[in-house]
């Protein structure tokens, strides 16, 4: 799973943990760092451990699910790219990269005789 908050890209996957455990990888150290200060947990964060992903920590499931839910309850923005930190310019950069190549995607994969709001146009 991967999921893009204002407090950080996460991949959280079932690898090398308990049954009651996910691992939450990141590729900024400060994003776990500030998970686990959401979570009010001190994670136990392994870094370069020679995978593509330098950064992770494992941690219970239902605290991972307990801060989606969270972060659901308290969205309050009417658009999510808006409202990440203006002085984190980095990590707007990187969202907005991976927000084009999913609408770059989306663009590819339209019928080509329809318009952006799915509308069928009339060939000219």
């Amino acid at each position: 799973m991967w999921v893009f908050t204002r407090d950080g890209f996460f991949s959280v996957v079932k690898k090398e943990c308990k049954a009651d455990e996910v691992m939450v990888r990141a590729r900024q150290k400060s994003d776990l760092l500030g998970l686990g200060k959401k979570l009010n947990l001190t994670l136990c964060i392994q870094t370069d451990a020679g995978t593509d992903y330098a950064f992770r920590a494992v941690l219970k499931q239902s605290d991972w699910a307990g801060y989606l839910a969270d972060e659901a309850m308290l969205l309050d923005y009417e658009n999510f790219k808006g409202s990440l930190s203006k002085k984190d310019h980095e990590r707007q950069n990187a969202y907005f990269q991976c927000w084009r190549a999913l609408l770059n995607w989306q663009e590819q994969s339209r019928p080509k005789n329809r318009n952006r709001s799915g509308v069928r146009v009339k060939n000219a």
